[in-house]
């Protein structure tokens, strides 16, 4: 039997929530591909319909949800109240305001040159802040996908967490999108990455 779901599709106009079908079973939260119009489309569950939702269209007209965004994660109720809030407060389309706000989905490059990471050991260690800050992250991990902050001024060791962070996502058979805020820091992060992480390294 098929169940309702009301859905933020990531469409730059509102309304961007509409009503999907799936005879699958799916929570609050989840990022999944819908058809929208003529394409496909990226879109979260905000939960299943009520009667409400489903007396403003006609059952056989509602499309089907596809399945799960390959490689996602599940927002939680309180990264959905926040967009929910930011959603009405700038009067914005809450489906495109999610995927503004979350990491690009992105398939592994191809045909695209790489770094043979060294694997090589730290040559320090985390001193007890630094250390405090990885064991209080790295609690988020098997919770999937988190946000966190790292205040520092330069030089003050954050780059020393990233890599032990990135180490453990690797061990853990995962992959790692660093972001760089400036294009000139590219080669000494390369370098860095290459040097200490034992995996390939792609810019």
């Amino acid at each position: 039997m098929s169940k309702y779901y009301q859905v933020a599709v990531n469409f730059p106009k509102t309304p961007s929530v509409f009503t999907y079908s799936s005879l699958d079973n799916f929570f609050k939260g989840d990022l999944v591909d819908v058809p929208f119009g003529r394409r496909k489309a990226m879109g979260t569950i905000l939960g299943e319909s009520n009667e409400t939702d489903l007396a403003k269209i006609e059952t056989s007209k509602i499309k089907s949800i596809e399945g799960k965004v390959e490689n996602s994660f599940q927002l939680s109720d309180k990264e959905l109240a926040l967009y929910d809030w930011m959603s009405k407060y700038y009067h914005y389309s809450l489906g495109k305001l999610i995927f503004d706000c979350l990491p690009k989905i992105l398939k592994r490059p191809r045909n695209v040159e790489f770094l043979q990471g060294k694997d090589q050991e730290l040559p320090f260690g985390l001193n007890e802040k630094q250390d405090e800050i990885f064991l209080k992250i790295l609690d988020f991990y098997p919770e999937g996908f988190s946000q966190h902050y790292i205040h520092g001024v330069t030089g003050s060791g954050k780059s020393a967490i990233y890599i032990k962070l990135i180490k453990e996502t690797i061990k853990a058979g995962k992959s790692v999108q660093f972001l760089l805020p400036e294009i000139n820091l590219t080669p000494q992060f390369t370098e860095m990455f290459a040097t200490y992480l034992g995996c390939k390294v792609y810019t």
